[in-house]
Parts: structure tokens; sequence; C-alpha cells
């Protein structure tokens, strides 16, 4: 085996990347660098304006609270709990499509290919169905691990992290494929894994609390002016809104890191990109 400088190395003529915490974080930053103005035209249009839209529709037009997407089913009155649904269901379709999207741009990037925003969206609405069936798979097996016990749930979670990127990556592999494929590529990788998301969860939770700071300052301020209206809607229900539609789009940072994840994990595993060809060989 030939070292080389880069943190590569070549394998009987494969190039090859150690998968360690910092690869996977040097890579998240490069990717939210490279992809800035796909992730954020992806979390405003499919993430953001979507949940504002969803929550003034139930708030405005079935007249529940600002908080209907985030309460408990059970405290709804008549059919609240349908119309919440509904809502959830439609922001978890418009979620599937952005990782599609960005996830499915990110691996074509690394794979030295082009790819057209018009062939991105045609191919987020094919994957639409299997990867729902992928979540639903990826759920039902941390579900059942954490039944059993915490740690076997934990660690389940972590083996089935990359199932939607190795779908996407793979077209033919199918829902069950992508799952194994996921157990496969995780293995020996899931203690940098929960490092990893660790540390995302912190960065996210950080997020939120400077969001939610900005938003006292703006709630005080908003009930010192005798709480207005805005289009007949309270200014407090806006902001709440918005806010819900901003700690929303955090979710966008997962899921650029779980693309970074398996980049990551695939160039361990033997299958370079060109990029890396370039760092190693300049």
């Amino acid at each position: 085996m030939i070292v080389v400088t880069s943190g590569a190395s070549i394998r009987g003529g494969t190039i090859m990347r150690s998968f360690s915490f910092g690869a996977v974080y040097k890579r998240f930053f490069h990717l939210m660098g490279a992809h800035f103005p796909l992730i954020f035209t992806t979390a405003l249009l499919l993430i953001f304006l979507p949940t504002l839209g969803v929550l003034y529709t139930l708030v405005a037009e079935f007249h529940l609270p600002v908080t209907a997407l985030s309460d408990r089913l059970d405290t709804f009155d008549g059919n609240g709990w349908l119309y919440s649904i509904a809502g959830r269901v439609t922001l978890y379709i418009l979620k599937i499509l952005a990782i599609s999207i960005v996830t499915e741009a990110m691996i074509r990037r690394a794979s030295g290919k082009t790819i057209g925003s018009g062939q991105l969206i045609g191919n987020a609405f094919a994957n639409l169905i299997p990867l729902f069936f992928v979540a639903i798979s990826v759920a039902m097996i941390v579900i059942g691990g954490t039944i059993l016990l915490i740690v076997p749930g934990i660690i389940w979670m972590l083996a089935t992290s990359v199932a939607m990127p190795a779908y996407i990556d793979h077209k033919g592999l199918g829902v069950s494929d992508s799952v194994s494929k996921s157990f496969e590529m995780t293995r020996g990788h899931r203690w940098v894994l929960l490092g990893i998301f660790i540390v995302l969860l912190l960065m996210a939770i950080g997020c939120g609390i400077c969001v939610g700071l900005i938003w006292t300052v703006f709630k005080i301020a908003i009930i010192r002016m005798g709480a207005p209206t805005l289009a007949g809607l309270p200014l407090l229900d806006i902001g709440e809104a918005v806010v819900n539609g901003l700690t929303s789009s955090i979710e966008m940072l997962g899921i650029v890191m779980t693309a970074a994840q398996y980049l990551t994990l695939r160039e361990s595993k033997g299958k370079a990109s060109p990029e890396l060809m370039a760092e190693v060989f300049s």
C-alpha cells in the first residue's frame, strides 16, 4: 500500500480515504460551501415557505393554534387532529423531495457528473414513494431496537443512517437492499457516526437556541406594542410560524451531513471521487 499525504491511500490501484470524524466534517463544510445556493433555495422552497403556508392554512382556515404541527393529536377538538396530520404529511413529503434533490446533486457532482435542475426535480418525484418506504423501514428498525433496549435502537439508527443516499446513488437497489447497504457501509464506523451525530445534534440545538432568543426579543417588543395584527392574524402567531419554519429549515444541516457521511463512507470502501483523485495527484 502506498500512503499519500492527502489522508488518502492507494490500495490495489484504488484510491482510499479513511473514514474519520475530521474527514466527514471537512466534507460537510465543503458540501455546504459548494452547494450553498441549492441548499438555501431548497430549504426556502420546500421547507420554510411550505411550513408558513401550512400553518397559515391551519390557523386562518381551520382555526387551529399556531402550534398545530407539534401539539399532541389528542388535544384537538373535532377534525383538528385530521387537519394537523394532513399538514404534517404534506411537509414530510416535501422534506423527502428536498432530501432527494440535495443528496443526488451532491452525489453526482462527487462522481464527476452534471445534472440539471429539471432532472433533479423529476428524479425526486420518482424517488418519492421508494424513499418514503425506506424511511418507514428505518423507523421500524429503530423503534424496534428502542423497544428492546435503548442501546440497540441507537446502534440501528446509526447503521441505517445512509439508507436514503444509498438508494439515491443506486437506483436498482430497492428498499430492503438500501437498508442492507447502509448496514454494510457503516459496519466498523458506528462509534465515529455516534460522535458525528452528537456534535450535529449540539449544533442544531445551538441554532435553535439562537433563533429562540432572537424571537424572544421580538416577542417582548410585539407584546409592548399591544399585540397588533397583520393580514387579520395576530403578529405573535405570524412570528411563531416564522420561528417554526426556521427551526424546520435547520433540518437541512442533517440532510447535508448524511450526504457527507455517505460520500466519505463510499470513498473509504474504495470508490473514489474525481475530487479526491485530483487532491491525491495534485
